[in-house]
């Protein structure tokens, strides 16, 4: 028993003495090769990158992993691609005592905390020429490269997000061809990306995130009179392909909603769907609050030679007349159908709109319809008709937005006579008139001629003269009166009246003597 205790014991210490040694060497070793490796395995790694690779220190393991800290990697003219603060990466002993460590011995890499930068750009991304093309396939990198805990900012020609908290594996082991799968978040939303990427066959990579907002694309509004300010996509999927001549392409698709512009004409709790491309974008299934009215439609943003072009169809059912024109008396609902097209930063907006009523200088004029452009603050009436005393009125001319104040042409025909004046005056009546102002001030000034009527009960074929109206009140004047007899100038009448009986002293009131003159004038007619 006491000879197996000491020969225990004497194994227990030579093996505890080879442990030691072997630490002893390794370290020897380590620090030996150390920088040889560092040198070596850095020379190596340049010469297959076109980019500069820097690296703080590098440790060793028995383990079989080298322990790279603080590398940063740069694309050919400089521009950070790549910062890790500790990478990882397997070997085999072999390749190292063999002195042929280099990338194609490499068989997986860990990123700890790396942070990368994703770029696209003219139709490439900024990796894609970061490998050097080998005639030897047996001296390219053929790895997989593990990602924890990471952030990497993609920016691409549609939107620009950081995603954090990355983890997910970029595979080289089909090099040049790289698979690969990575999740993360994105402001507190969830990020995955996957496909695969190469010179020799399609790239196709699908990003999705669960929840983006808006905000992030408010370069779209840079050239207008509206500002980006509040909105959600949910969820946004984005796919990015590279055909065979190396040319790129890229389609989002998702939903928004609360979506918020800020300009001349607010917009509202917005909501869709919509597409895009290189060539644009497509929104469909919209409904919106344009200044506090509901709005629905659809349209396109389409890049043609680098501009922005808009083409939209809104419709507004129910709009509240108030919103859009204030001084003007209408009844709603306002119905309008608007068309937006030409560029973002000059659309031109047109359309058309019917209303029930509206009143201007006391006079209700009933089933509006009519055509409108907008333009350089003002709003273009065109076409625009409407019933008022029993006959069609007509007019055109231009709003000014930012006071509310117009200058329309105005016509009518068949109206009313009597439902226009309290003088005993009977017959369809036309009118051409210009309406200037706004609001109740507004003045209307313009000529008339009602045919085939009566005025206290003398029978007429014509009666004609100029008018200004001025809210409820009228002044006339200029009248003539065609007769079967002759024409009648009751202004000029009475004034001749009038002197002739000044020049016989007989002192009578002007009222009663334009009313003795022109008894006396029907009664010599009437014979």
């Amino acid at each position: 028993m006491k000879d197996w205790i000491a020969s225990h014991k004497r194994l227990t210490f030579i093996t505890l003495s080879i442990i030691c040694t072997l630490l002893v060497l390794w370290q020897v070793f380590a620090v030996k090769i150390r920088q040889d490796i560092q040198d070596t395995l850095l020379l190596r790694v340049s010469q297959q990158l076109n980019g500069q690779l820097t690296v703080g220190s590098v440790d060793l393991s028995l383990s079989g992993r080298i322990k790279i800290q603080d590398v940063s990697l740069y694309d050919q003219q400089g521009v950070l691609l790549a910062q890790v603060p500790v990478i990882k990466m397997q070997y085999r002993w072999s390749d190292l005592t063999g002195g042929s460590l280099g990338l194609p011995k490499i068989e997986t890499v860990t990123l700890e905390r790396g942070e990368l930068w994703l770029k696209q750009a003219n139709n490439h991304f900024n990796w894609d020429d970061l490998l050097k093309k080998e005639q030897d396939e047996s001296t390219s990198f053929r790895s997989k490269v593990e990602l924890e805990d990471g952030k990497i900012h993609i920016e691409t020609a549609l939107f620009s997000q950081v995603l954090e908290n990355a983890t997910g594996i970029i595979d080289w082991q089909n090099s040049p061809e790289m698979t690969i799968s990575l999740k993360g978040k994105a402001d507190q939303s969830q990020v995955n990306v996957n496909g695969q990427w190469g010179e020799n066959l399609p790239g196709d990579f699908n990003i999705q995130i669960d929840t983006l907002d808006v905000v992030k694309f408010k370069e779209l509004f840079a050239d207008t009179s509206y500002s980006l300010e509040a909105g959600t996509i949910q969820p946004l999927q984005i796919t990015v392909k590279q055909d065979t001549k190396g040319t790129l392409h890229y389609q989002a698709e998702g939903s928004f909603s609360d979506l918020k512009l800020n300009g001349k004409v607010g917009i509202q709790q917005g909501h869709g769907k919509f597409s895009s491309n290189e060539t644009g974008m497509r929104f469909e299934d919209v409904s919106l609050l344009i200044s506090g009215q509901p709005a629905q439609g659809q349209g396109t943003i389409s890049w043609v030679d680098g501009m922005a072009v808009l083409d939209f169809s809104l419709t507004l059912p129910d709009a509240d007349p108030a919103a859009f024109v204030s001084g003007i008396t209408a009844m709603r609902p306002l119905a309008l159908q608007v068309q937006i097209a030409g560029s973002v930063a000059q659309p031109q907006i047109t359309g058309n709109f019917s209303l029930p009523q509206i009143s201007f200088s006391s006079m209700a004029v009933n089933g509006i319809t009519g055509n409108f452009r907008y333009t350089d603050a003002k709003v273009l009436l065109q076409q625009v008709q409407g019933t008022v005393y029993q006959g069609n009125i007509a007019a055109s001319g231009t709003v000014m937005t930012e006071d509310q104040s117009y200058e329309l042409d105005v016509n009518g025909q068949g109206l009313t006579s009597s439902q226009l004046t309290d003088k005993d005056v009977q017959g369809p009546l036309a009118f051409n008139g210009h309406v200037s102002g706004k609001g109740d001030t507004a003045v209307t000034r313009g000529n008339f001629s009602i045919y085939d009527g009566k005025t206290y009960g003398i029978a007429f074929q014509k009666m004609t003269g100029l008018f200004v109206k001025k809210g409820t009140t009228t002044d006339i004047s200029g009248i003539a009166i065609q007769t079967a007899y002759g024409t009648i100038y009751p202004e000029q009448l009475s004034q001749e009246a009038l002197e002739r009986l000044k020049q016989q002293d007989i002192p009578v009131s002007k009222e009663e003597l334009k009313q003795a003159v022109t008894n006396k004038l029907l009664e010599k007619l009437m014979r």
